[in-house]
């Protein structure tokens, strides 16, 4: 059974955030920084949501900030993990013009 939080379900332990498990709903499971961004990305909807907001979810932890180059490395996580999504049917797409956003679309 993959686990949907990050909580382990045998023994309630808290799990790594590589071991962060989404997707299942849409019959793709992923891990690590492509389910964090998976995540943020259901969870968002419609409206989409930010990059620099996915940016800021990826790098939280990280006690230097993250890369650099913030943008980029998210749109290399998404292009990454929408390889993955066409075997489902669904891609994230990216919404440029004045509101940038992203958001899980069908194919």
């Amino acid at each position: 059974m993959i686990p949907r939080s990050g909580v382990c379900q045998c023994c309630g332990q808290s799990l790594p955030r590589d071991f962060l498990f989404v997707g299942s709903d849409i019959g793709l499971p992923v891990r690590g920084k492509q389910a964090q961004i998976l995540d943020a990305v259901m969870k968002a909807g419609t409206h989409g949501i930010d990059p620099d907001r996915l940016f800021d979810l990826l790098y939280a932890d990280d006690p230097n900030g993250g890369p650099d180059v913030g943008n980029r490395i998210v749109s290399i996580h998404i292009s990454a993990l929408n390889k993955r999504l066409v075997k489902v049917g669904k891609r994230i797409k990216g919404q440029r013009g004045r509101d940038c956003y992203y958001r899980l679309v069908d194919l």
